[in-house]
């Protein structure tokens, strides 16, 4: 079961390229201007990704977009913050699926609906999940012996995420059944704090987005140990699945979109809706998103708010035979 402590703050990430800077400055004239609200720290995954998608939407119409980070409660804050904004397209909510599909099932009272607080626009991108282990796992290169490991050292087996409710945190509960063992969680508020504790030997292993890990895993500073898709991923061919490893229950996959406010105006959906469009043939972009370990994918409104509503009805069994609970 995941315990909570308190998490130092994560340090401003060092200085990425053009492209991924802070958000742009204020339009002038008559361009538009917009935040997307983001549920991680600065430098994590989802930040960079907004950050791309606002550069080429400002390459697509000349429509600028400003990232604001708003980490903490496994993304539910950035949600939330979804119901105090105007809905008048000034806000976007940026965002993967778990959000909406699995961390409300797991809260007494959740604080959001996204069946009624949002819109899909569309979808851009899907990713698989993985295990990471640092020098504190010492000697441990596969899942099989991750395994014998913690059954050896029952005290020292834990496992980072980004909180509970998060897709981490099932994809833990999936390997812990899975495996017959029990880790230890602890919640972060973003992957990158995580996993420069893993880095550091401070934290044993971390559980989250593939894209996060693929640099460390290649540049030997930490080891990916597998991957939940059902086939290995194009990224990392040289790391199992969990299925292939022998957990056969152990598969996510995820998506990533964004969302206005409810009763925002049609007009203004659409317009996102095709701006989005756009991005997602955006050669820079979508070669931006592979290269941080993210699968280009289009996914319309439409479809997205189909995808929600499936989602959620697996993500309650999940949290029923899981038993996941949430903060709330």
């Amino acid at each position: 079961m995941l315990k909570r402590r308190t998490c130092l703050q994560f340090a401003a990430a060092a200085a990425l390229p053009a492209l991924l800077r802070s958000g742009p400055a204020l339009a002038q004239g008559d361009q538009r201007t917009a935040r997307f609200i983001v549920g991680s720290a600065a430098g994590g995954p989802a930040d960079v990704q907004a950050r791309a998608l606002a550069e080429a939407i400002r390459r697509a119409d000349g429509s600028m977009m400003i990232v604001e980070n708003r980490p903490g409660a496994a993304g539910r804050i950035a949600v939330q913050a979804m119901k105090q904004v105007p809905a008048d397209g000034s806000h976007l909510l940026l965002g993967p699926g778990w959000v909406l599909t699995l961390a409300p099932q797991t809260d007494k009272s959740p604080s959001y609906d996204p069946a009624t607080d949002l819109i899909p626009i569309g979808g851009y991108c899907q990713q698989e999940y993985a295990l990471v282990v640092g020098p504190a796992a010492q000697g441990v290169k596969s899942i099989g012996q991750f395994v014998a490991w913690v059954k050896a050292n029952p005290a020292k087996g834990q496992f980072g995420s980004a909180g509970v409710g998060s897709m981490g945190h099932l994809v833990a509960s999936m390997f812990e059944r899975s495996a017959g063992i029990t880790l230890e969680g602890i919640p972060y508020k973003g992957a990158a704090p995580a996993l420069q504790d893993v880095q550091a030997g401070h934290l044993v292993s971390y559980i989250g987005g593939l894209g996060e890990m693929i640099r460390m895993h290649r540049d030997g500073s930490a080891r990916v140990l597998a991957t939940s898709g059902d086939k290995r991923s194009k990224f990392l061919p040289d790391v199992p699945t969990f299925e292939e490893s022998g957990f056969a229950s152990v598969r996510a996959v995820d998506w990533t979109g964004i969302f206005a406010p409810a009763k925002t105006p049609a007009a203004v959906v659409a317009r996102y809706a095709r701006q989005l469009e756009l991005a997602s043939k955006d050669k820079e972009f979508n070669a931006l998103l592979e290269k941080v370990g993210v699968e280009p994918t289009f996914i319309s409104g439409k479809d997205l708010a189909a995808r929600i509503k499936a989602d959620s009805v697996v993500m309650q069994e999940l949290v029923r035979s899981f038993k996941l609970k949430g903060s709330t």
